[in-house]
């Protein structure tokens, strides 16, 4: 009898767990698959912002580009319809200013 009570305790037992079990797994992966939702919409939104950030640091870049250019080709232009802009230059100054040319390049490049 004892023995018929303790397999009988273990049976209601092991049915009590296993019916919480599966209350409370079909209960929580309806809360999971939608934390998994908000997870990727979140992911997306992230990844849309990323997308246009992307673009803005382009255009951006393309467009102090073209303002470089344009002002480069401004600049040789006036300097080469000056007057006396065929004349011979000194090589010494030629080097002066092509070092000064560098260190101010060497400027914008600098990170800080």
């Amino acid at each position: 009898m004892r023995a018929f009570l303790l397999l009988l305790a273990l049976l209601v037992i092991g049915g009590m767990g296993f019916a919480g079990w599966q209350f409370f797994g079909l209960t929580a992966k309806p809360l999971v698959q939608a934390q998994q939702r908000a997870g990727e919409a979140t992911v997306d939104a992230g990844a849309a912002q990323a997308a246009l950030d992307a673009e803005r640091i382009f255009q951006a870049g393309r467009d102090r580009d073209r303002t470089i250019l344009e002002s480069t080709k401004v600049i040789r232009e006036h300097i080469l319809s000056a007057q006396g802009a065929d004349a011979p230059v000194s090589p010494d100054v030629i080097r002066a200013t092509n070092d000064g040319l560098r260190q101010l390049a060497a400027r914008y490049d600098d990170p800080r």
